[in-house]
């Protein structure tokens, strides 16, 4: 079985990865530690500025061939599909299943730091600790 390609990019440090919507290619840093979190997790008019800021430069291109919510909801899945947080289901409406992750540290973090240590024995600091490699600890992905 093929390596997800959200894995291979994080083992081997990419800085981005390609997002192709209705035939146009977009890149997004493929560290999700990077992207506007507050914003995807707080939900609402917030998520339209989150792609905005996720895109960059890109966002006037993206904006002038894809104008239509649909067009940026089918975005915002693709581009957290690519960094691991593909949508568990219909549930998922943006952003994939990262709003959800997010919501669930912000809930349990205690709890996660825990049983990470306990059964995994990772640290959960090491979200904002880097190796040699400039290569984060730690990913989002990776709890």
């Amino acid at each position: 079985m093929p390596a997800d390609p959200a894995v291979i990019a994080e083992a081997t440090g990419q800085e981005s990865v390609v997002v192709d919507v209705g035939g146009r290619t977009f890149t997004v840093p493929a560290d999700v530690d990077t992207w506007p979190l507050d914003l995807i997790r707080a939900g609402g008019p917030g998520l339209y500025y989150a792609a905005q800021l996720l895109l960059g430069e890109q966002w006037d291109r993206f904006n002038a061939v894809l104008p239509k919510r649909r067009d940026l909801r089918d975005f915002t899945n693709k581009a957290a599909a690519a960094v691991g947080f593909a949508p568990r289901s219909d549930a998922d409406k943006v952003f994939g299943a990262l709003p959800w992750m997010l919501s669930l540290i912000e809930e349990h973090e205690a709890q996660i730091e825990s049983d990470l240590g306990r059964f995994w024995g990772l640290d959960y600091r090491d979200r904002w600790r880097f190796d040699a490699d400039g290569l984060r600890r730690l990913t989002l992905r990776m709890i």
